[in-house]
């Protein structure tokens, strides 16, 4: 049994964005067919440490391969990670194997059909600043 329920990631191109949005910087989100766009992440397997679940949840949904650029932070009753990515970032829906993604993006402010509001993508980015 895992301490945390979830595991999710805040990748970024370069930067943390401001909180504002201002800055251009951008994050990947996933279009989960149900809940709308949000950050890629998931369940923790037994098997695996936090770090492992988060590569294997960013792979699983967007096909590309990330890396933690500091420890994660706890977030509610899981952990988010601010990541990288290790490939090119293009953004390549043949290589997913979630299907309940049905879409993926590099966004500089929150898009329409967010899964949760604005403030949650703010809070996660003070918790890195």
């Amino acid at each position: 049994m895992n301490e945390f329920n979830y595991v999710m990631a805040f990748i970024t191109k370069a930067d943390l964005p401001s909180n504002d949005f201002s800055d251009g910087q951008e994050w990947l989100m996933v279009k989960h067919k149900i809940r709308g766009w949000e950050l890629p992440g998931g369940k923790i397997n037994d098997n695996e440490n936090y770090e492992q679940a988060i590569i294997r949840e960013v792979f699983e949904e967007s096909g590309m391969i990330a890396y933690a650029r500091e420890n994660p932070k706890i977030y509610d009753d899981g952990l988010v990670f601010w990541m990288g990515i290790s490939s090119e970032h293009e953004v390549n829906l043949r290589h997913k194997k979630d299907p309940m993604i049905s879409d993926m993006n590099w966004f500089s402010t929150p898009p329409k059909n967010l899964a949760w509001g604005p403030e949650e993508l703010q809070t996660i980015i003070d918790l890195f600043k």
